[in-house]
């Protein structure tokens, strides 16, 4: 089954993503005041809690998470875009799963649209004085509908996270973890990448900002052959009984083995502080 064959070309992914960007703004309980707002993780010595505890990968907290991103190399003739949809899900007090779907479309001429793979993230999560660490799995599933928008191969590797919380307003730390091939179309290329996630957030009064949700990749079963994005995130959380989460980041790639490209990230987050609390 092909998805947004119909509307490709009209930009689908981008009119979704308005729809639920709306949504988050529109969406009754938002902004309204609550008795309930969720408190900040132990070591966040930050004055919102709420917009701490949202911005903090570490803290179990229930999100469902929509992100969309357009990017265009240098020199090419049209955009390609990404929808991910990405519920947060904790499994206990110390364990959340991270799984993430991607609807992709690639850019002209020979646009391919469809389900990218399955990607799993599971963290154990251990809070310290001043700081967190996680450690567990990530994984990936070949579901995509077109192969081109998948590697067609089962993967798997470890996962780490470690952040600091110990300077005022900020927020340190990185997420990383390898795949590896272990099951899939033996016609396909075997995978082996590191993929490494920096985070850097400042809080302020209106909002946040920072260097997070971009991914660094290196290739190892392609001599190392890396794409570093860089670029900076402005954010709001919207308190009330039920938060809302809302971000922009443009940002540009740098690739050693194809053309550097560049391109604006979206993102919309439904927070549910009393779920799924255990």
């Amino acid at each position: 089954m092909r998805i947004f064959n119909v509307y490709a070309n009209d930009h689908t992914l981008s009119i979704a993503l308005a729809l639920v960007m709306c949504f988050a703004v529109l969406g009754p309980a938002a902004g309204q005041p609550s008795d309930d707002e969720p408190t900040a993780a132990k070591g966040h010595p930050i004055h919102d809690s709420t917009q701490a505890d949202v911005t903090d990968p570490s803290v179990i907290l229930t999100q469902t998470q929509f992100i969309y991103w357009t990017g265009r190399d240098s020199g090419a003739e049209g955009d390609s875009e990404t929808f991910l949809f990405q519920p947060v899900i904790p499994l206990s007090k110390k364990n959340v799963l991270r799984p993430a779907l991607p609807f992709l479309a690639t850019a002209e001429p020979d646009r391919v649209t469809g389900i990218g793979d399955l990607f799993v993230l599971d963290l154990w999560i251990t809070n310290l004085a001043h700081s967190s660490w996680g450690i567990g799995p990530a994984g990936s599933l070949p579901i995509a509908t077109e192969d081109g928008l998948g590697t067609g191969k089962f993967s798997l590797g470890p996962a780490a996270l470690y952040m600091w919380k110990g300077v005022p307003r900020n927020l340190f730390g990185i997420i990383g973890y390898n795949q590896t091939s272990v099951a899939g179309d033996s016609d396909r290329a075997d995978v082996n990448v590191l993929s490494l996630q920096p985070i850097w957030v400042l809080h302020f009064k209106w909002g946040y900002m920072g260097w997070t949700d971009l991914l660094m990749t290196f290739d190892w079963e392609n001599d190392g052959s890396y794409t570093i994005p860089l670029g900076l995130r402005f954010g709001k959380v919207l308190k009330g009984k039920t938060p809302y989460n809302l971000a922009i980041q443009p940002y540009y790639e740098i690739r050693d083995d194809a053309p550097n490209g560049w391109g604006v990230k979206l993102m919309a987050a439904v927070v549910y502080p009393n779920l799924f609390t255990h």
